[in-house]
């Protein structure tokens, strides 16, 4: 038998975070090429009619890769789905665009 390593691995056109509206989603990415800190590492988020760029900021590295972490929720905040176009150096990597879906706030009542 084999274990499973943690972590969530995206594949082309998946849909890969489903987040509520106004909610942080800090997006993990794993470099497998363990490229390390200096790597520059953007992505381009589309939403409807809005286009939102960006780095990815370096996390750290471990288990034999260079980890990344995109908190950029404002982009995030509007419902549907979002195309996530991840580059490095300028290349698009091949498991990318992603997607990622907002859903609507579950509001309750009587809380806040």
């Amino acid at each position: 038998g084999g274990g499973g390593g943690g972590g969530v691995t995206c594949s082309k056109m998946q849909v890969c975070t489903y987040t509520q509206q106004r909610s942080r989603i800090p997006l993990t990415f794993k470099d497998n090429k363990d490229r390390g800190p200096t790597t520059n590492m953007t992505y381009i988020l589309r939403q409807s009619d809005e286009i939102f760029k960006g780095t990815i900021p370096f996390i750290n590295q471990s288990a034999g890769a260079s980890w990344f972490r995109l908190s950029n929720d404002s982009a995030l905040e509007k419902m549907g789905t979002h195309i996530i176009e991840l580059f490095i150096d300028g290349e698009q990597l091949p498991n990318s665009p992603i997607l990622g879906d907002t859903v609507a706030r579950d509001c309750e009542l009587g809380e806040g």
